[in-house]
This record gives C-alpha cells, structure tokens and sequence, in this order.
C-alpha cells in the first residue's frame, strides 16, 4: 500500500478511499443457548415494556376476573336451579335463577370485552414501543456489531420476533390468564361441591396431566426457538442474495442459490412441523383425560347420587365444571406455541438490547473543534478478529493535503478510513485529529469533521 499525496488550495480535511476492503467474517455470530445473563436481560426487557401500561394492565386483570366470576357462577345456578326450581316444582325460584344467568352470562361478557380493548391497547403500545427502541438501539451500535451480524438476521429481530412479542401481549397473555384463574376457580368450587369426588378425579387425573405438561413443555421450548432460528436463516437468505443479485447473475448462481434457499426452507418446515405433531399430541391427551375424568364422575358420583350422599344437582354442577376445568388446558395447548415463540423472540432481542458500542463516548467528552485538520496515526496496529491488517503504522496528513492510499485489496485501505472516522478504536497505538486522541472526543463533533465514501453506498 502506498501513499500518494497532493496539496489542496482550500483546508479543511478530506478521505478518499477507492472501495471498502475491509475482512468480514461469513459466519454469523452463534446464538446460543440463553445463560443466567440472558434471562435476566430478557426479563428486564419485559419489565421495561410493561412498566408504562400498569394501569392497562390492572384494568384488564380486573376485567379478566370479573369475566371469570361469571362463568364460575354458570354450573353453581344450574345446580341450584335443578335441586331448588326443578325438582321440587318451584317455579318462582326457577325463576330467580334463570334471571342470575343472564346475569352471569352478561358480566362474562362485558368483562371480555373490557379486557380485549385493554389488551388490544397494550399489545399496540408494547409493539411501538419495542420496535422504536430497537431501532434506537441499533442506531448507536459500532460497525462491528453490524459486520458480525447478517442483514437478514438483523430485520429477523425487528419483525417476526417483535410479531411473535405481540401475538404473545395481543391474545396468548389474556388467555393464560383467564385459562389459569378459570381452573383455580373450578379446582375450588369441586373441592366445595363434594370433596371426596373431587379426590378421585385428582388422584386419576392430575398425575398423568402434570407429566404430559412438563413433556411438552420441555420439548416445545426447543422446537419453538428451533422454528425462530430458521426462520432467521430464511430472511437471512434472501437478504443477502436479494441486496448481491447483480453478482448472481453475472456469475450465473440462480440454481446454486435456489438449492441452498430450498434447503433452509426445508429445515424451517422441518421445525415448524416438530411443534406442530407436539400440538397433535398435547391437545388430543388432554381431551382424553377429560373424557376419563367424565367417566369416573359419573361412576362414583352416580352411585354417591343413588345412595343419598350428594344431589343430582351437584352431579350436574361437578360435571359442568370438569368439563370448563379441561377446555382451558385446551386454549392453553392452542396458545402455548404463542408464549414459547415469544419467549424465543425475547431472547434474540434481548441478547441485541445488551450489546454495547465498542467506540462509546468518555462521559462529559468534550467536542472536536478542528483548528486545521491535522490527521496523525502512531504505532497504529489493528485486528478485526485475531490477525492484525495494520502493523504499527505511522502517517500524518498535514491540513489542507488530501492522501489516496492506493494498494491491493485487504491491505488496509478503508480500515484507515474507518479508524479515523472512530468506526473502530486502534489495538494498539493512537489516532488523532489536530492533536486530540479520538477517544477522547465526542464521537458526533468527530463525524461532523471529516467524510468517508464507499462505491456502494456513495458519499456518507
């Protein structure tokens, strides 16, 4: 690489590169399996994006279980109305009772809606939110995060991972919640119709029902952040070849890049069918295990209903409820492919969020103000990764010269360039501008001072 120098009428300073050589590494950065640090970034995360909507989300709680106490109440009436209207011939307490119905089942419904708009509303909120600060945050990354980093792999985070966020705060979180305040409830009203049926039922039930959970839950973490990485390999694709098209087809790789586009869409139908036959597996065994648990009430609880022991009132009531205790576990297998995709989202943009500039400002950095625009490197060495492209360079550029650094490609041209832009902090040695050391200066006032160009981008 050799320098070629011109003196300039005007001052100021000036770069002129003639393209951007700089080594970049074709593998992409590993993500790897969350670490203690990653779930605590990923929860910070969470409680960074609800903290703004506490009110939103007390109301939809209040909502969700004002909503659940009328449905709760729905098997309770009809066991009053049997054993109190029906079979005593009561009409006026009938009635009563089917009045409290409606009422019933008009606060489920108000309260459901309540809920949904506030939701809604959240889910909105949170997307905005999330979305403005990843781009923020992007924003003031160094160019090595973005040269580590595949384009494709970058939009992944800004788009199907905050969509898998949002289906999580827009639908999934309502359901969980309401699913799981349905079965408390229910698990509370059986123990209090008649607690020995309600012993048998949980003795023959919740065994199998614990295992199968953990199960699927274990395996559809995997399969689920399986499903979100390949759909990153996807966008990661067709970024790249998409943005390189004008050198595929002067090379003539259209059936190159179709075998490798066809092969990563393979492993991301692959994934997404491991989570679907988990689905067909979960979903069917808990509609079994209800159907079991209906058997058995009808079992013992018809003979305790013959005996004298418990009305068939409370036979109808325990059966109603047992089947409201199961259909939540159902809405909780069709969602449960909601939170893992969320959570899996949260982890790549969690592990985004904690990634720091490796040229950060010193606090309280004063701003260059350029009294020439002396430029001076000292036993400048740098390494993008292990190998050192620049070895204890020494140059000056005196005010008002401009320099054309002309050499192969990879020996170091732009990297000058983007050392003096403080893109990148030297390994070893010194950069400076009319004396200052760049590290010390506020990185904008830096960037004010000089322009770089590339032949891709043009003048920045």
């Amino acid at each position: 690489m050799s320098p070629k120098r011109s003196k300039h009428r005007g001052g100021g300073l000036g770069f002129f590169m003639d393209h951007w050589d700089t080594p970049i590494d074709d593998e992409d950065e590993v993500e790897a399996v969350p670490d203690a640090e990653l779930d605590k970034a990923r929860r910070s995360l969470i409680r960074g994006m609800l903290r703004p909507y506490r009110l939103k989300i007390a109301g939809a709680a209040a909502a969700v279980t004002v909503s659940t106490a009328g449905v709760l109440a729905i098997p309770y009436l009809v066991k009053r109305g049997i054993d109190n209207g029906v079979i005593p011939r009561d009409r006026g307490a009938l009635t009563v009772v089917l009045v409290l119905l409606v009422v019933a089942a008009l606060t489920d419904a108000v309260g459901q809606r309540v809920a949904l708009r506030l939701v809604g509303q959240l889910a909105e909120g949170t997307q905005y939110d999330l979305r403005t600060k990843l781009w923020a945050h992007l924003q003031h990354l160094s160019i090595d995060f973005f040269e580590r980093q595949k384009t494709g792999r970058i939009i992944s985070r800004a788009t199907s991972d905050i969509e898998a966020v949002y289906e999580l705060f827009s639908q999934a979180a309502l359901t969980l919640v309401s699913s799981v305040l349905l079965m408390l409830g229910i698990a509370g009203w059986l123990v209090y119709l008649d607690p020995t049926l309600a012993g048998v039922v949980a003795l023959a039930t919740l065994p199998p029902l614990a295992l199968g959970t953990w199960i699927f839950k274990v395996r559809s973490e995997r399969a689920y952040r399986a499903v979100r990485e390949k759909i990153a390999l996807v966008l990661i694709h067709l970024a790249e070849s998409l943005t390189g098209i004008r050198v595929v087809q002067a090379f003539t790789r259209e059936p190159v890049n179709q075998a490798n586009f066809e092969e990563i869409n393979r492993q991301h139908l692959d994934a997404n069918n491991q989570s679907v036959r988990l689905m067909s597996a979960y979903g069917p065994g808990i509609e079994v295990l209800g159907q079991i648990a209906v058997v058995l009430v009808l079992l013992v609880g018809g003979f305790r209903a013959l005996d004298g022991r418990i009305t068939i009132g409370v036979l109808t009531a325990f059966i109603l409820y047992l089947r409201q205790f199961f259909d939540p576990l159902q809405e909780l297998s069709q969602f449960f492919n909601s939170v893992q995709a969320a959570n899996a989202g949260l982890e790549k943009l969690a592990g985004v969020m904690r990634e720091t500039s490796t040229v950060p400002d010193i606090p309280g950095a004063p701003d260059l103000v350029p009294a020439g625009g002396e430029v001076r490197l000292e036993r400048v060495t740098f390494a993008y990764r292990h190998e050192p492209v620049l070895h204890a360079i020494d140059l000056t550029i005196a005010p008002g010269e401009t320099l054309a650094l002309v050499g192969a490609t990879g020996a170091g041209k732009s990297t000058i360039a983007k050392l003096v832009a403080r893109f990148y902090d030297p390994t070893e040695g010194r950069v400076l501008i009319d004396g200052h050391d760049l590290r010390e200066v506020n990185v904008d006032s830096l960037r004010r001072v000089g322009t770089t160009t590339s032949p891709s981008a043009g003048p920045t």
